[in-house]
């Protein structure tokens, strides 16, 4: 076979393959979607409004592209500073550009985007003090969707007890993370809107079952998803979320002291060694006075 006949029997089987899959997703676009980035890149062929891949291992995926827009998907002050997508924490020591005296209001929706509840389940754990986040019970391999329009920052495995994790940064600066995952269905750096499929639910990292683990961030400090969406009716409670900036500010400078649980430790045993009361204790950390404590936990102090 000559060198030209072979790149034409490459380009024909490439054709072949790329209209399989286009069927395939005009048939079925969930099971597209539903392929697991798992393999070496082996080719990509431009589709009408992304990408298709075709990995070693036989299998494919297609990718949803968007390019910027007046929407500002690639604004470079949200999408370039802080942009760090091998680390959760991205912002560091950078210096918080605002002023710590006010309180600040993000609009939620920018512009024409919209909102999209990622899954569709019961709570059945809210925010504390060990806890950044809400869980909704799923079961392994449904579909996970982004919250907002924004951009993947970060889309692999965490060793810190997320297992496989995705965060994705919105156009407020906001960010959302989305944890246990069982597989991948978007890359990093890409732009997604509100409702993409970008993930299956899962049972990776630190996790006694299939759920979603979702959090909201802002400059890395964890803000409760509870008081911004209504799990219940599947809505935002609000299209706007005050941010009191002091309050961010301390957290963001970890300014609180936080104490390593020991065995034998009892709420009252702490209170006592660190000149506190039981009942400030309970309250800093969202528990009850007769709530039984657990060595390797992390309890604030102040």
């Amino acid at each position: 076979m000559t060198l030209c006949s072979a790149y034409q029997w490459r380009r024909g089987r490439m054709a072949v393959s790329v209209l399989c899959v286009l069927f395939e997703y005009c048939m079925n676009p969930v099971a597209v979607f539903g392929q697991q980035l798992k393999s070496e890149i082996v080719d990509t062929a431009e589709a009408h409004t992304g990408r298709i891949i075709l990995f070693k291992n036989h299998t494919w995926s297609y990718i949803r592209e968007y390019a910027g827009d007046s929407n500002g998907l690639r604004s470079p002050r949200v999408f370039d500073t802080a942009w760090i997508g091998n680390q959760i924490n991205a912002y560091g020591k950078t210096k918080i550009p605002f002023d710590t005296s006010n309180r600040y209001e993000i609009n939620l929706i920018e512009n024409e985007g919209e909102f999209c509840i990622p899954v569709v389940g019961h709570v059945v754990r809210g925010m504390d003090y060990r806890h950044d986040g809400v869980d909704v019970s799923m079961e392994t391999g449904d579909t996970v969707r982004a919250a907002f329009d924004g951009k993947v920052r970060y889309a692999m495995y965490n060793t810190g007890g997320y297992g496989n994790l995705i965060i994705v940064r919105h156009m407020n600066g906001l960010e959302t993370y989305y944890a246990h995952l069982s597989g991948f269905l978007c890359l990093p750096n890409q732009d997604v809107r509100a409702g993409d499929p970008i993930a299956l639910v899962g049972n990776t990292g630190h996790s006694k079952g299939a759920h979603l683990h979702f959090e909201f961030r802002f400059m890395d400090v964890p803000l409760d998803p509870q008081e911004v969406i209504d799990f219940t009716e599947n809505t935002l409670k609000s299209d706007r979320l005050t941010i009191n900036a002091n309050d961010i500010a301390k957290s963001y400078a970890s300014t609180r002291k936080v104490y390593k649980i020991r065995k034998g430790d009892t709420l009252a045993s702490i209170a006592k060694k660190y000149h506190t009361t039981t009942l400030r204790l309970a309250k800093l950390n969202h528990l009850k006075k007769n709530t039984r404590i657990r060595p390797g936990r992390r309890l604030i102090l102040g």
